[in-house]
């Protein structure tokens, strides 16, 4: 089975100013590197059900928030939603200070697909962590 658009409109996005501007450039200043190096504190990490322990996306929000400023960061979509074998993903770019840093496709199991936009968040969640 091919992997379907579950969002037909992304289909006519333009993704070109999605390029790897600044990529390697130059280093974050000191001050950063500092909160993006800092250690964890046992309360920062949390456990799922199956005993997993996992660091939360409210975690890496929180930190990049702290290292850039709120606006100092971004994930810009790569490419549009697909769907298939009810897994929805999307490949997003991490943005910091207008510079690439990193590229990821969030995933996520889909049923029914009865709230697109809950679904789609939850991908873009994924690929953040």
């Amino acid at each position: 089975a091919s992997a379907i658009n579950p969002f037909p409109q992304e289909a006519e996005q333009d993704y070109s100013m999605a390029t790897f501007t600044g990529a390697s450039s130059s280093p974050f200043s000191p001050e950063i590197a500092a909160i993006l190096h800092a250690e964890l504190g046992a309360d920062d990490i949390e456990i799922k059900p199956d005993g997993a322990l996992y660091l939360p996306e409210s975690r890496y929000r929180k930190v990049l928030n702290k290292a850039f400023g709120p606006g100092g960061w971004c994930m810009i979509p790569r490419g549009p939603h697909t769907l298939h074998g009810g897994v929805l993903s999307r490949e997003y770019a991490l943005y910091c200070q207008g510079r690439f840093v990193s590229q990821a496709r969030g995933h996520g199991a889909v049923q029914g697909f009865s709230n697109p936009a809950m679904a789609s968040e939850g991908v873009k969640s994924n690929a953040l962590m």
